[in-house]
């Protein structure tokens, strides 16, 4: 198992600022990118894990951003912190944290877009 590297930095970030998305592009768009982004955080996590372990540092450093941007577009903050801290932690260490970070996010967006739309929000 891969030390966790808890970075006061991105563990102090709220995992979720979902309603500060709402706010900025309105609830049906914010759920969508939620989604997307739930859809696709897997391979992004896997991609990242397939980096560490057998890419290079520029192929790291590619999925990390991918993931980063992804996470931050959505206000994922804590995925979004947790990822640079393991890019700039030595090779390998943090996917564990990683994991559980994405994990506690994509349960976190699944909770907020099983809300009625009505409980959601509205821009404006």
């Amino acid at each position: 198992m891969c030390p966790a590297t808890p970075s006061s930095d991105a563990d102090a970030e709220p995992l979720l600022a979902a309603d500060d998305l709402v706010e900025a592009v309105g609830a049906p768009l914010a759920r969508e990118v939620l989604g997307d982004l739930v859809a696709g955080l897997g391979a992004r996590v896997a991609a990242v894990h397939h980096a560490a372990s057998e890419g290079g540092e520029e192929e790291l450093h590619r999925a990390c951003h991918a993931l980063r941007s992804a996470a931050a577009q959505v206000g994922a903050r804590r995925l979004a912190a947790t990822t640079t801290a393991l890019e700039r932690s030595p090779a390998g260490t943090g996917l564990h944290r990683l994991d559980e970070v994405a994990d506690s996010t994509a349960r976190a967006i699944g909770s907020w877009l099983a809300r009625p739309t009505s409980d959601a929000p509205t821009r404006g």
